[in-house]
C-alpha cells in the first residue's frame, strides 16, 4: 500500500528536485551564471572566499519553482540544502573563518562565511537582480537575538562606504529570519513545512507548497526579491555577495540568486516599475510568461473546452478572472487572443474552432467590461505548436490561448 501511494504522489506534484553542479571558476560562475547575456556591463576582479563546497549553481526546471535556475550559497555543504524537507535542523560545521562585514551586521562574530564578490562598470545609472533566502533558522530562532545573515554589499571602488542591498521593499527593513517570518512581514515569507508531514491528498490541495517542500531542505523560505541600486554611470563599483553562520555552525542557511538577472537598467524607477507589473502576474507560472523586445507580455494557458467546441468551460474562469485583474489595473493596454489546436483534424477546421474559442474569450472580456478597442483575437489552428504532435501529452500542450498584453 506505501508503494502505491508514493507511485500516486509524485505525478501529482511533479518531481523536479534540484540540480547542484560546481562551477569550474568563480569567474566563469558570475559571467555565465549571474550576468544578463548581451547586458551592456564589465566585470573583473572576480574572487570567491570560502569553503568550494558551499556554492553551486542550481537548475530546477519545474513550472513551480521559485526559481528555475542560478547561484546559491550556503553556509554549509551544498547536498544539505536538497529537499525534501525531512529534517528540523540540517547542517554542520565548514571550519572556514567569518567576515568581518557580516559580523559588523550581525553584531556578532561569524563563521563559515562564502563570499563571491567582483568589480563592475556600466553606462547605465541602476542596477538590479532577484534573489531568495532560506534557512534551517526557521522556526526555532526567530525572535532568539541572532540570526545566520547574509548581505549584498555595493560600493566605489575608489572611495565610498558599503551599502546593503539585501533590503525589504518600502523600507521594511533588511532581509533575516528575525526580520521576514510567519509574524513579522509575513506577505513575503513561506513556510516549507515536513514533506512527510502531511497526507497525500493534503498536498494535491496544495501543489506549490508540496513542490517547494519537496526541492528545498530549508524549514522556511522568503519570496523572490528584487535588490536594486542607483549607481553613477561609468564608474567602477564593487558588489560582494556574502553569506555566514553567525553564533552556531549548525543550522545552515542558503541565498539563491536568480540566473542572467544581474542587469543595468536606465533609472531605479524602471526596475521599481518592472517588479509592480510582474507582481499582476504572480497567479500564474513564470514559465508561462515572458516578454518580447518591446516590453509587451506573452502569457500561455490552457483554458478548457469541449472536444470541437468553443464554450469555456467553468473550471477556466479563474483563469480568466487573473487576465481581467491585470486589464483592470493597467487600463491603457491592449490585449490580443491567440487560439491554437492540435495537430489532429483536418487544417481547415482547426483552423476554424480555434479562431471561434479565441473569438469566445474575447467576448468575454468585452462583457466584463473591458472595451472593445483593446481587445484583438486571432486563430492559428495547428500551424504554430509549442511541441511535436507526437503524443497526448504534447498534443494537449499544444491545445492552448495565449494572451499578448500590448503597451
Amino acid at each position: 500500500m506505501r508503494l502505491c501511494i508514493i507511485l500516486l504522489f509524485f505525478p501529482l506534484i511533479g518531481f523536479c528536485q534540484l540540480t547542484l553542479n560546481r562551477p569550474s571558476s568563480p569567474t566563469q560562475l558570475v559571467r555565465t551564471a549571474l550576468i544578463s547575456e548581451g547586458s551592456n556591463i564589465v566585470i573583473s576582479n572576480v574572487k570567491f572566499t570560502g569553503n568550494p563546497g558551499s556554492v553551486a549553481r542550481f537548475y530546477n526546471e519545474s513550472n513551480r519553482a521559485l526559481l528555475q535556475k542560478g547561484i546559491v550559497l550556503t553556509t554549509g555543504y551544498i547536498p544539505d540544502i536538497k529537499g525534501p524537507n525531512n529534517s528540523p535542523n540540517t547542517g554542520g560545521p565548514m571550519l572556514k573563518p567569518g567576515d568581518r562585514d557580516l559580523s559588523r551586521i550581525a553584531r556578532s562574530p561569524t563563521l563559515d562565511a562564502v563570499v563571491l564578490e567582483f568589480d563592475f562598470n556600466t553606462p547605465y545609472d541602476s542596477i538590479a537582480f532577484e534573489y531568495f533566502f532560506g534557512s534551517e533558522e526557521y522556526p526555532e530562532y526567530v525572535n532568539q537575538g541572532l540570526n545566520d545573515v547574509f548581505a549584498f554589499l555595493l560600493k566605489k571602488v575608489d572611495g565610498g562606504t558599503y551599502k546593503n542591498l539585501a533590503q525589504l521593499p518600502d523600507g521594511k527593513g533588511p532581509i533575516s529570519v528575525d526580520n521576514v517570518n510567519a509574524y513579522k512581514n509575513k506577505e513575503y515569507f513561506i513556510t516549507n513545512p515536513p514533506f512527510n508531514g502531511r497526507e497525500v491528498l493534503d498536498w494535491e490541495q496544495d501543489k506549490d507548497l508540496g513542490e517547494i517542500s519537496l526541492t528545498y531542505q530549508f524549514d522556511g523560505l522568503t519570496k523572490v526579491l528584487v535588490a536594486c541600486s542607483k549607481i553613477e554611470p561609468n564608474q567602477t563599483y564593487h558588489l560582494k555577495i556574502a553569506i555566514a553562520d553567525a553564533g552556531d555552525e549548525l543550522y545552515d542557511s542558503g541565498v539563491f540568486l536568480k540566473a542572467g538577472s544581474f542587469k543595468p537598467y536606465s533609472s531605479v524607477e524602471s526596475i521599481k516599475a518592472k517588479t509592480e507589473e510582474l507582481k499582476l502576474f504572480s497567479g500564474f507560472n513564470k514559465s508561462d510568461l515572458v516578454t518580447d523586445s518591446l516590453g509587451n507580455y506573452h502569457l500561455t494557458t490552457h483554458l478548457k473546452f469541449n472536444t470541437g467546441e468553443s464554450i469555456i468551460l467553468n473550471e477556466s474562469f479563474e483563469v480568466l478572472k487573473q487576465v481581467l485583474s491585470v486589464l483592470y489595473t493597467k487600463l491603457t493596454w491592449k490585449i490580443v487572443v491567440n487560439g491554437h489546436t492540435d495537430s489532429d483534424g483536418e487544417d481547415t477546421y482547426n483552423l476554424k474552432l480555434s479562431q471561434e474559442r479565441a473569438a469566445a474569450v474575447a467576448s468575454y472580456l468585452m462583457q466584463n467590461n473591458i472595451e472593445t478597442n483593446r481587445v484583438a483575437f486571432f486563430g492559428f489552428g495547428d500551424t504554430e505548436p509549442m511541441v511535436e504532435n507526437s503524443t497526448n501529452q504534447n498534443k494537449a500542450l499544444n491545445r492552448r490561448v495565449e494572451f499578448v498584453f500590448v503597451r
